[in-house]
């Protein structure tokens, strides 16, 4: 069996011309912002691991609910780590935002 082999349009069968291309085209740039999620998760982890340092470090060895204080000092760790990292993911977005206002467009005045 012999199926036909789909062709690509030849440059008389576009749907528009080139020159309507150009005359209607908009340079466009991308805004570089920070990737929130990624900020939190790495807040995350550093919150565990400084927790679980200062946990063990703070409490004495003969303690009676050493793991309980382990565990206190992981969840405050992780949650003042995880809340100054979206602090930071947040300003770096703000700040990407007003730079993308405040640069000039290729073909202009900047673009609000």
């Amino acid at each position: 069996m012999d199926s036909p082999q789909p062709t690509s349009p030849q440059p008389d069968e576009l749907p528009f011309s080139e020159e309507h291309i150009q005359a209607h085209s908009v340079d466009g740039r991308y805004r570089r912002a920070p990737k929130i999620s990624m900020f939190i998760t790495i807040g995350v982890v550093v919150g565990l691991v400084l927790g679980t340092i200062l946990g063990f470090i703070l409490t004495p060895e003969g303690s009676d609910k050493r793991g309980v204080a382990i565990i206190v000092a992981i969840v405050a760790m992780t949650t003042v780590t995880t809340l100054i990292a979206a602090w930071i993911a947040t300003y770096l977005d703000a700040r990407s935002v007003k730079r993308a206002q405040n640069d000039p467009a290729p073909d202009g005045p900047a673009r609000v």
